[in-house]
């Protein structure tokens, strides 16, 4: 079974996935960037994933991200994966996709999960994160970004059958995400028990 958990920067994807891995037996964590950060190196890019999708033309970026799904998909055969990742990426004002249609089906999800965050609290984080050159945006910016990041989860769930859910990760109320966050994969795992 393959989980993909999108959201946007700072919305507590990696927070709320790094405490549900804690409680889940037999799934494995990916991170989407990683394996794109593998391939990007090999073309002689930056490995820095915030650098690279600055630098990083739009016909070279999907042939990452195809390769890297390929590779992610060949891993998780046979497995229970929480493939971490984005649905939108902001690049020079224009909203690409995280998961381009071609990508979506190479990876086949089995449910997809949005962590979903206000713009208060993920500019609040972003500003917080002294880890990573984040881009820190404008409420509007942040604003049109988490509607795009919802209504193109929507739309992978529609093309590729996978069930959604929506998640809001509000701030000082982490454990309320992760146990919803655990009731949606108990629920998909009981689901596609019964389909077998």
């Amino acid at each position: 079974m393959l989980v993909m958990v999108v959201g946007m920067s700072a919305s507590g994807k990696n927070a709320v996935v790094s405490r549900a891995m804690s409680k889940l037996d037999g799934f494995t964590h990916i991170v989407y960037g990683d394996y794109v950060v593998k391939y990007a190196k090999k073309l002689g890019l930056p490995e820095d994933r915030d650098e690279l999708r600055r630098v990083a033309d739009l016909k070279t970026f999907k042939k990452i991200q195809q390769r890297a799904a390929r590779a992610i998909r060949l891993h998780s055969f046979g497995k229970n994966v929480i493939l971490n990742t984005h649905a939108v990426v902001y690049k020079d004002g224009n909203i690409l996709p995280g998961i381009p249609y071609q990508t979506l089906k190479i990876l086949k999800p089995e449910l997809i999960i949005v962590i979903d965050a206000n713009e208060r609290d993920i500019m609040l984080r972003r500003k917080r994160d002294r880890t990573r050159r984040r881009d820190k945006g404008d409420m509007a910016t942040l604003s049109m970004m988490r509607e795009a990041t919802i209504c193109t989860a929507r739309t992978m769930s529609l093309l590729s059958g996978a069930p959604l859910r929506i998640i809001k990760n509000r701030e000082g109320q982490i454990d309320a995400a992760v146990k919803e966050f655990l009731d949606a994969i108990n629920i998909a795992t009981n689901l596609n028990n019964k389909r077998l």
